[in-house]
C-alpha cells in the first residue's frame, strides 16, 4: 500500500479503505458505487464522531470526494486532503495517456503500460499479437509470458487481479461525472507535486466545482509517486505546520 510509509507517523486514529477489485468485486468500475459500498464500513469506525478528515491519493481522491458527499448527507462535517487527485485531473490524465476508441484497445493500452513498468517491449509487435487474441484469458496469458523470469514474482491470478483493478479504475474515471451532483460544503486541501503527471489548466484542478468550501493549494517536491515520501505529506495529514507547506 502507498500509505505504508506514512501509516506509523499518523498521530490520530486512522482507517485505511482499499477500493480494488479484491474487496469491491462488483462496484469497482464506479466511483459513486464504490463510495456507497465503503460507507457502512466507515460509519462503524467513526461511531459517535460527527466530524471527519478524509485523505485521498490519486484515484482514491475521487472516492474520498464521494465519501465526503455521503457523510455530509448524513449530517457529518469535515474536510478533505487530496494528494494529487481530482476529477478533472484524472480525466485529463486518462484522455492524454489512455485515449482509446474501443474497450479492446483500452485493454491493450493497459497491458502494454503495465509490461513497460517491468521490462522493455516492442509495442508494435506485441500490439499485433494482442489483437490476435479473442478472449481476456488469451491476452493475460500473453501478458504473463512477456514478464522476465527475474521479476515474474506475481502469480497469473495476481497479475489478472492487478490488470482488472487498473482497468476498472480507468472505466470508473471515464464514467464519473460531477456536473449534476451538489457541491460539497467541506473545505479541501490539495497537495500538488512540483513535477505533475499531466498539465491541468486550472491550478486547483477544478476543485472549485466540487466544493463550496475553501480550496487551499500546496506544492510538495517530487512527482506523483515520490511526493509520498516527502515529510510535508504527513505534516498535512497531522495538521502540523500547514502554513509552511508552500515553502
Amino acid at each position: 500500500s502507498v500509505y505504508k510509509s506514512i501509516a506509523s507517523e499518523i498521530k490520530s486514529s486512522a482507517t485505511c479503505l482499499q477500493h480494488g477489485l479484491l474487496n469491491i468485486p462488483d462496484e469497482s468500475h464506479s466511483v459513486i458505487k464504490s463510495a456507497a459500498y465503503l460507507l457502512p464500513h466507515l460509519l462503524k469506525k467513526i461511531k459517535d464522531q460527527r466530524e471527519f478528515l478524509i485523505v485521498g491519493y490519486s484515484f482514491g481522491s475521487l472516492i474520498a470526494i464521494e465519501l465526503a458527499r455521503l457523510l455530509e448527507a448524513n449530517d457529518f462535517s469535515g474536510q478533505l486532503i487530496l494528494i494529487d487527485g481530482a476529477p478533472d485531473q484524472m480525466k485529463c490524465w486518462t484522455n492524454q495517456y489512455l485515449d482509446s476508441t474501443s474497450p479492446e484497445e483500452l485493454q491493450n493500452i493497459i497491458l502494454l503500460g503495465l509490461l513497460e513498468m517491468y521490462t522493455t517491449i516492442n509495442k508494435k509487435t506485441l500490439t499485433l499479437e494482442l489483437n490476435k487474441c479473442n478472449t481476456w484469458e488469451e491476452k493475460l496469458k500473453l501478458f504473463h509470458s512477456y514478464f522476465p523470469n527475474e521479476v515474474n514474482v506475481l502469480t497469473t491470478e495476481n497479475q489478472k487481479l492487478m490488470y482488472f483493478t487498473v482497468y476498472n479504475h480507468i472505466v470508473a474515471i471515464q464514467n464519473y461525472d460531477i456536473s449534476s451532483l451538489p457541491r460539497l460544503k467541506s473545505p479541501i486541501t490539495l497537495l500538488k507535486p512540483t513535477f505533475p503527471i499531466v498539465s491541468v489548466t486550472e491550478e486547483d484542478y477544478g476543485l472549485h466545482k466540487v466544493t463550496e468550501g475553501k480550496v487551499q493549494i500546496h506544492y510538495v517536491k517530487g512527482n506523483h509517486i515520490t511526493m509520498m515520501d516527502n515529510n510535508k505529506i504527513i505534516s498535512a495529514i497531522n495538521e502540523e505546520w500547514i502554513e509552511d507547506l508552500n515553502r
